[in-house]
């Protein structure tokens, strides 16, 4: 499927590795379908990827709505930088998103990424995640107080570097 996006042009959607967020995501409750990707060139050739891959690493993935192609959101994964990150879910929080080993679940947090790298954030009280055995996901608030949403984040960076 081809879909044209605001920050990549158009690019090629694997159909079979799409990511179903049954409730949308705050503020985008309308926008149900994503695709998730490392970089331009594997959004151009999905074929090359697979959730596996996804879940193994990388600092950034791409969230790129399906059923918008303004919309897409940079997802950090967190733990790089802060190895200690431990959010804490209500119980049944991941229910809608079925059940799955823990190997399968990938957690990253949205990102602000500014102008001044310095000044970039990301939001640790409400991790994305999402099921790569089920390809279903959701953003979920978690109840540790001590996070915040625009969690300066350049310094921990910097000192992982």
């Amino acid at each position: 499927m081809k879909l044209n996006t605001r920050h990549f042009g158009e690019i090629n959607i694997d159909e079979s590795k799409i990511v179903v967020f049954e409730e949308g995501l705050p503020g985008f409750e309308d926008l149900t379908r994503f695709a998730l990707f490392h970089d331009e060139s594997e959004a151009r050739n999905p074929e090359d990827s697979d959730a596996q891959e996804i879940s193994a690493g990388g600092v950034f993935l791409w969230l790129q709505s399906i059923d918008d192609g303004e919309t897409a959101f940079v997802l950090l994964n967190t733990f790089l930088f802060m190895p200690n990150y431990n959010p804490n879910l209500e119980e049944g929080a991941l229910d809608s998103i079925g059940e799955c080993d823990p190997d399968d679940l990938i957690i990253r947090n949205i990102a602000v990424i500014p102008d001044k790298l310095e000044n970039m954030t990301v939001n640790l009280c409400a991790p994305v995640v999402i099921n790569a055995a089920t390809l279903k996901g959701k953003q979920v608030m978690v109840t540790n107080k001590e996070y915040h949403v625009r969690h300066r984040i350049i310094q921990e960076a910097r000192e992982a570097m």
